[in-house]
């Protein structure tokens, strides 16, 4: 969604985005144009291609900025199949042998006090380790003994990264807008300048007209 800010002075127009599913909201400077309704409405072509190169998404009319659009994507990534071995208690649930297993290393791999996973472990690289075992076994111990969260300490730390060059491209595109608009500001008094010399210019050049008319009357009245 894009909402016109209120413009005060000679500041730039700006819109607000926010992100359809953190509520994060961004202000991007963008150009406002007044329909023949009279109403105002923000150019969406430009305000797009401002949030794209910061890393936001626009797909079907929503928003979402860099960590939630990593988060999306990361959400539709097609399952890894597992191939699973024929051992007794498959089609009931892991055997007890599988469970003491599973539980074993929950204990090592699972942080329950942060409710992830230590790493880059996760439900399906501790079903891996143990013989026949499904993913989903390993997730409905884990939720029942240690925590429902089923992240990852690298899956969080590459969250953090992304919202830190999240970070880091907005300011640098602030620092570029602002040095655009001092340098806006410097070329507005060069040209103030340049406009009143060209109008000294021009008076010199006529006062200097009338003073030869006057000279020249002078001397020819004294002949």
């Amino acid at each position: 969604m894009l909402e016109i800010l209120p413009k005060s002075g000679g500041a730039v127009s700006r819109v607000k985005a926010t992100c359809y599913d953190c509520q994060r909201g961004e202000v991007i400077p963008c150009e406002i144009t007044r329909g023949s309704g009279g109403v105002w409405s923000a150019n969406e072509g430009q305000a797009h291609a401002k949030l794209r190169a910061q890393g936001w998404s626009i797909v079907k009319g929503k928003l979402r900025c860099m960590t939630c659009e990593a988060k999306r994507k990361a959400g539709n990534a097609p399952p890894v199949p597992v191939a699973v071995q024929a051992v007794a208690g498959t089609d009931k649930g892991p055997t007890r042998e599988q469970k003491r297993e599973i539980l074993e290393l929950l204990q090592v791999s699972y942080d329950a006090d942060a409710g992830r996973y230590r790493g880059a472990d996760t439900d399906g690289t501790v079903a891996e380790a143990v013989r026949g075992a499904l993913p989903g076994w390993v997730a409905d111990l884990r939720a029942e003994f240690f925590g429902e969260g089923g992240g990852n300490e690298a899956a969080g730390q590459y969250a953090d990264d992304l919202a830190a060059l999240r970070q880091r491209c907005s300011d640098a595109f602030a620092a570029v807008e602002a040095d655009f608009e001092a340098l806006k500001g410097k070329v507005d008094q060069v040209r103030a300048v340049r406009d009143d010399l060209a109008k000294l210019e021009v008076r010199f050049a006529s006062l200097a007209k009338s003073f030869d008319r006057r000279v020249g009357a002078k001397v020819g009245g004294g002949r």
